[in-house]
């Protein structure tokens, strides 16, 4: 699998397909941006993390001024995003418990609530700037000077891919490794974004793969989203902290039992995780991963969460 030579030739028009289709999406929700829609913000956050991971990919094939110059201009577009949608989230889930509360809760919950309000309308400037970024000269030009190095490469594009699609693998279980050991928060932080990257890759070699990376992806999709859901929480805890220390009165005492409630949920999401990092990280399947990133088998079939070579 993999070493035939329309995979090993693909590696140019593949990165340009996948550059464009990148941009689009950043182009089509500019105007949305500006409009501060909450689905604009998550998605154009998510093509400018995915338009980074193209880069980063095949920053082997970009004359090095040039790529600088574009991932610089990428990278403020996320960073541009990052708050915001932090936010955003965490108004969500505040609106969802705040529903069950009970009335004394709801005290802080309202709280909570207005706090992060001011903070979100405070980034309105720099969703502001991102979508002027996006739609700027200057991005367009720095995205046109992605040229190819001179010279052909050597390397078959397919074997080339597997090699980073391993290492980001091995980067995960690695940082899995160093969590079990510490349980340390940053720790947990670091496995989330080793899977952001991984999937990010994945999704960008899939035409190597074929049908078989998305039963892959789906693999590591429970993993995942637990941790990204436990994430939300403890970004939620740390702003409600933050309100909490504004507050006065009454209101500043309902917030013990809200408090509460949030790390408790945290808790369970991190337990859910917990659950589904043992089946993901199972020594067998790990072996089957590996050799199906590697090209040395072809196919793998899920059952009961579980992901086996065929």
């Amino acid at each position: 699998m993999g070493k035939s030579a329309a995979k090993c030739g693909l590696e140019w028009i593949s990165t340009r397909d996948a550059l464009d289709a990148q941009v689009r999406a950043l182009m089509a929700l500019a105007g949305a941006l500006r409009g501060e829609d909450v689905d604009a913000v998550h998605d154009a956050r998510v093509a400018s993390r995915r338009l980074r991971a193209v880069l980063s990919e095949h920053k082997r094939l970009f004359v090095k001024d040039a790529l600088d110059a574009a991932r610089e201009k990428v990278r403020g577009i996320t960073s541009g995003l990052g708050t915001a949608r932090e936010l955003d989230v965490s108004l969500g889930e505040l609106a969802k418990l705040t529903s069950k509360m009970e009335s004394d809760e709801k005290k802080a919950g309202r709280h909570a609530t207005q706090f992060l309000k001011k903070r979100r309308a405070a980034e309105s400037a720099k969703l502001a700037a991102a979508a002027d970024t996006i739609g700027s000269p200057e991005f367009q030009e720095a995205l046109r000077g992605l040229q190819p190095r001179a010279g052909k490469s050597r390397v078959c594009y397919f074997t080339a891919a597997s090699r980073r699609a391993l290492r980001r693998f091995d980067a995960v279980t690695a940082a899995a490794d160093t969590w079990k050991e510490s349980s340390a928060r940053e720790h947990l932080h670091a496995l989330r974004i080793a899977f952001k990257k991984l999937r990010y890759a994945c999704e960008i070699y899939r035409g190597l793969y074929g049908a078989a990376m998305d039963v892959f992806v789906e693999c590591l999709k429970d993993a995942q989203d637990s941790l990204g859901r436990w994430h939300d929480y403890s970004v939620l805890s740390q702003y409600v902290a933050e309100a909490r220390a504004k507050a006065r009165g009454e209101t500043a005492k309902q917030y013990a039992a809200f408090s509460a409630r949030i790390g408790s949920q945290a808790d369970s999401l991190l337990d859910m995780f917990r659950r589904h990092a043992e089946v993901f990280f199972y020594p067998e399947q790990i072996g089957h991963f590996r050799l199906f990133l590697s090209g040395k088998v072809e196919d793998l079939q899920q059952e009961d969460g579980v992901c086996k070579c065929e």
